[in-house]
């Protein structure tokens, strides 16, 4: 059985731990890639653009749409764990 990878293994620019914010494409899955794991979005977004927002010191990542409409919370994952 093989296993597809993640669409968050592409090469994309390094984030600066001190960037609160990065723009996102939501993927055709539904899923936006924050320092190397995907996290998902509600269905109906596929090719549209939002935000990933992440404090220092924070657990969790808010991802509003670029009319500032948060779409979904998570809990961040470590960096790189796919």
């Amino acid at each position: 059985m093989s296993r597809r990878p993640s669409p968050c293994w592409t090469s994309r620019p390094v984030r600066s731990p001190a960037e609160p914010e990065v723009e996102r494409t939501v993927s055709p899955q539904g899923l936006v890639c924050f320092d190397g794991s995907p996290y998902s979005v509600p269905p109906g977004l596929p090719g549209a653009q939002v935000k990933v927002l992440h404090r220092l010191g924070e657990d969790y990542l808010h991802i509003p749409t670029v009319g500032r409409a948060v779409v979904a919370k998570h809990r961040r994952a470590p960096s790189g764990s796919g």
